[in-house]
């Protein structure tokens, strides 16, 4: 058994003007109070109905919005319950808070991490071609250095781990220093490395493959010229 109510509660400092709170109860628990969007008049609310007055200023909006929002509460608690779950007030009033951030956890992954992903799905795919079962794990093994040259390329040219990078950081800048460090690597070790062109293109197609899924970067990140 729960409750989800609604009471008014005065502003400041114009004490006939309030704001709608939402009270969530639960038997064995604390009553949890939540701030809505809606705000009025004191004179226009029922506090018996906990409806605005239907003549008062967009009472039919007023009112809906809350029955709206109550009954997305509602819905999501009636669903816990016939799952068994254990929940409180709190986590209820909070509920929608938590799918939004966790929405928007998954949307500013780090680079470094998506490249991670990417090596993980690598190593566990496998298609057919020419009737033979070929694997990509050298595909894999290839975006696996790709950020071992970046984590050093970040930590050498900026002092900072490439782990904190996201992806509307990887500007035209960044792939021009990490040119130029890929270029001085070469030189020093003698390897030719980033100094063969196939070489060097090899790294730049890592990089435009691995900032492709995010959609932050469709519009105006420089990989999409490539």
């Amino acid at each position: 058994m729960f409750t989800i109510n609604f009471k008014s509660k005065s502003g400041s400092p114009d004490i006939n003007h309030i704001w709608i709170e939402m009270i969530f109860y639960r038997p064995g628990y604390t009553r949890v109070p939540k701030i809505t969007n809606v705000r009025g008049n004191a004179k226009d609310r029922d506090e018996k109905t906990q409806m605005f007055h239907p003549k008062s200023v967009d009472a039919t909006e007023k009112n809906k919005a809350l029955a709206d929002l109550k009954e997305r509460y509602e819905t999501v608690a009636r669903q816990w319950d016939r799952e068994g779950k254990s929940w409180s007030p709190r986590q209820l009033s909070h509920c929608f808070e938590t799918e939004k951030k966790k929405k928007e956890e998954i949307k500013v992954l780090p680079v470094s991490q998506c490249i991670d992903a990417i090596v993980a799905h690598l190593k566990n795919r496998k298609r057919f071609k020419n009737g033979k079962m070929l694997s990509s794990v050298n595909t894999a093994r290839s975006y696996y250095y790709f950020k071992n040259a970046l984590e050093q390329f970040t930590r050498y040219t900026y002092d900072r781990k490439f782990s904190s990078y996201y992806f509307n950081e990887i500007t035209e800048r960044f792939v021009n220093d990490f040119v130029l460090y890929t270029q001085e690597c070469g030189i020093k070790n003698g390897n030719k490395a980033g100094l063969v062109p196939v070489v060097f293109g090899r790294k730049l197609l890592l990089i435009r493959q691995t900032m492709s899924p995010s959609k932050a970067l469709q519009s105006r990140s420089v990989f999409n010229t490539f």
